[in-house]
């Protein structure tokens, strides 16, 4: 990429969608560096989050969505729940960073494996 391409794409960024940057960038953003820092770096809990809620359904009415969040609610203590008093997920593994770097350099050996045996 070079240097015309980058200054382009950062003043598209600056004029369409103001808010990118500061999102991004601590000191061009308004929220405080101990708020800033206390945040995750990885949006992964917001993104899992929308994946669980969608699974219940979409385009629902005002009282099914009601209704279809508070058993989701409940679906979710329950595991905390349980969680907190056996310190077993009821999931197998966690979802992690080191778990899912691991999984990746794991595709990535057998994908170089692979291309290298054709």
């Amino acid at each position: 990429m070079n240097l015309c391409t980058l200054l382009d794409w950062l003043k598209d960024k600056e004029k369409s969608t103001p808010f990118a940057i500061p999102a991004l960038y601590q000191p061009e953003s308004k929220i405080t560096l101990d708020i800033w820092n206390a945040a995750p770096s990885a949006s992964n809990g917001n993104e899992q989050a929308h994946g669980n809620i969608n699974r219940d359904g979409t385009k629902l009415t005002l009282l099914a969505g009601i209704q279809r969040g508070k058993q989701y609610d409940a679906r979710v203590l329950k595991a905390l729940q349980s969680f907190i008093e056996t310190r077993i997920h009821l999931r197998d593994q966690a979802t992690t960073h080191f778990r899912r770097f691991s999984r990746a350099i794991t595709r990535t050996d057998i994908y170089t494996f692979c291309v290298g045996f054709y």
